[in-house]
C-alpha cells in the first residue's frame, strides 16, 4: 500500500511527524501513517458497517494506483 503526495504535502507530513512523534510514540513515519489511516478506517466502519470491523480484502483486490501520464 502506498500513496502519492505533492512536495508541499510531503513537507507538511514530515513536519507533523516531528511535531507529534514523542507525544504519540511514533517510532517512524509508518507508525504515524498507520495511526492516521486506522482512525479513518474506524470512522468508516462506524458509518458503513455498524461499527463492526470490515471483512479484510486480500492484496490485489483494490485499485493499484493511478496510471502513468
Amino acid at each position: 500500500m502506498n500513496y502519492y503526495a505533492d512536495s508541499d504535502q510531503d513537507g507538511r507530513i514530515r513536519a507533523a511527524f516531528y511535531a507529534g512523534r514523542d507525544k504519540y510514540r511514533w517510532r517512524n513515519m509508518t507508525d504515524m501513517q498507520l495511526h492516521g489511516v486506522m482512525g479513518l478506517v474506524e470512522s468508516l466502519e462506524r458509518e458503513f458497517n455498524d461499527g463492526e470491523h470490515f471483512e479484510p480484502m486480500p492484496p490485489g483486490t483494490g485499485p493499484v494506483g493511478r496510471p502513468l501520464e
